[in-house]
């Protein structure tokens, strides 16, 4: 497990969100501040928006690194970051099973260890994919 895994890891046990864990970890590559990590990945956490928060948090996290962008809509992705974006998209799933929240806590019994699990796999993928 990397530096930045553990960190993001603490970082969820502080009392923030799955996606912010994700987002906080990157901070620096895609230039935010903390709170601004804190404030874009805020609502995307506990299957907001279906899918796991530590998905759309690497969806955040690779629209800011190739298109220097956060949009609003972070499960949209651009020209640019489409194959990226599809590429961990596959990966998480390949390792998880789902891609969705709820399908994630329910093939781990409910286990609120499976959001640790989702943060280690997020930031992972995303070291691995972009090269960092």
């Amino acid at each position: 497990m990397s530096q930045r895994s553990k960190g993001a890891k603490e970082f969820m046990c502080q009392g923030h969100n799955c996606a912010q864990a994700v987002v906080y970890a990157f901070r620096k590559e895609i230039k935010l501040t903390e709170e601004n990590a804190i404030n874009i990945a805020e609502k995307y956490a506990s299957g907001t928006y279906i899918t796991c928060g530590t998905v759309l948090a690497m969806h955040i996290v690779i629209n800011g690194l190739i298109d220097r962008a956060y949009h609003p809509k972070p499960y949209l992705y651009t020209d640019n970051t489409k194959t990226m974006i599809m590429t961990v998209d596959q990966e998480f799933e390949k390792e998880l099973g789902s891609l969705a929240c709820r399908e994630l806590r329910e093939n781990y019994n409910g286990d609120g260890l499976i959001c640790h699990k989702c943060i280690a796999i997020a930031v992972k993928l995303l070291e691995e994919n972009l090269n960092l």
